[in-house]
C-alpha cells in the first residue's frame, strides 16, 4: 500500500508540474514587451549561448585587458602604483558586496539579473573609456608623456601628479564592472541547473566553464594587439 501511495503521489506532482508548465512558459522580452518573434529565443540553447558570451565578455574585461593596460594607463594618466592598486581593487570591494546581495536576493527573475547586470557591465566599461576624451592630445615620445622631467637645472626633478577626476571615474567604472559580473557566475549556473534536464545540466555547465577559460586568453591576445595601434580621437597613426 505504502508503494502505491508514493508511486501515485509522484505521478501527481509530475502531472502538476506538467500543467504548470503549460499554463506558465517562459517568455522573451524587456519589461512587458512581449513580441512574437522574440519567443523562439526563450529555450535553453539561446541562454546558454548568452551565458557564453556573458562569461566570455567578463572574463576578457577583468582577467585580460586590465592586465594589459595597467602600464599604459600609468604613463597616459600619470597615475602612481598605490592608485593603480585602489582602482583595480575597486572591482574586487564591489563584486564581494554585491555577491552578498545578488545571493539573497537574485532567486528571483535570475534572467532579469543577468540581464541588468550586463547592462552595468558595459556602462563600467564605457566610464573606463571616457578620461581618454577628458585629456588631452596624446604625443607619444615627446616630453609631456614622461612622469617625470628636468628644469634649467638638472638637479631639480619635476613630476606630473594625476588628476583626481580621472582616479574617481576609474574608481566608478571598477564598481560598475565589479557590480555587472557579480550575477553570472551566482545565477546563471543555477539558472541552468534549475532549467534544463539533470542529463543535460553537466554539459550546459561544461560548456560555460569551456567558454569562460578562454576569457582572459583572449583578453591578452586582443590587449596585445590594441595596444599596437596607436589611436586618439582626432589623430590616428599606425
Amino acid at each position: 500500500m505504502g508503494e502505491e501511495t508514493t508511486t501515485d503521489g509522484s505521478l501527481q506532482i509530475h502531472q502538476r508540474f506538467e500543467n504548470e508548465g503549460d499554463i506558465e512558459s517562459p517568455t522573451c522580452g524587456l519589461v512587458s514587451w512581449r513580441p512574437s518573434f522574440l519567443q523562439r529565443f526563450a529555450k535553453a540553447k539561446w541562454f546558454l549561448l548568452f551565458q557564453c558570451w556573458f562569461v566570455l565578455a567578463q572574463g576578457m574585461i577583468v582577467s585580460g585587458f586590465q592586465g594589459v593596460v595597467i602600464s599604459s594607463l600609468e604613463r597616459r594618466f600619470s597615475l602612481k602604483t598605490n592608485e593603480i592598486g585602489v582602482i583595480v581593487s575597486c572591482y574586487d570591494i564591489s563584486a564581494a558586496i554585491m555577491a552578498i546581495l545578488v545571493s539573497y536576493y537574485g532567486h528571483h527573475h535570475k534572467p532579469k539579473w543577468l540581464g541588468i547586470g550586463a547592462f552595468i557591465l558595459g556602462t563600467g566599461c564605457f566610464l573606463f573609456a571616457l578620461p581618454h576624451v577628458l585629456v588631452g592630445r596624446y604625443e607619444p615620445g615627446s616630453s609631456a608623456t614622461n612622469l617625470c622631467s628636468t628644469d634649467s637645472l638638472p638637479s631639480n626633478l619635476i613630476c606630473r601628479s594625476s588628476v583626481w577626476y580621472h582616479i574617481f571615474v576609474f574608481v566608478l567604472a571598477e564598481f560598475f564592472i565589479g557590480i555587472g559580473a557579480t550575477p553570472v557566475y551566482i545565477l546563471g549556473t543555477a539558472f541552468i541547473d534549475e532549467n534544463v534536464r539533470r542529463t543535460t545540466s553537466g554539459l550546459f555547465l561544461g560548456i560555460m566553464y569551456a567558454v569562460a577559460t578562454f576569457g582572459p586568453a583572449v583578453g591578452f591576445l586582443l590587449g596585445g594587439e590594441f595596444l599596437r595601434i596607436y589611436v586618439d580621437i582626432k589623430q590616428v597613426l599606425w
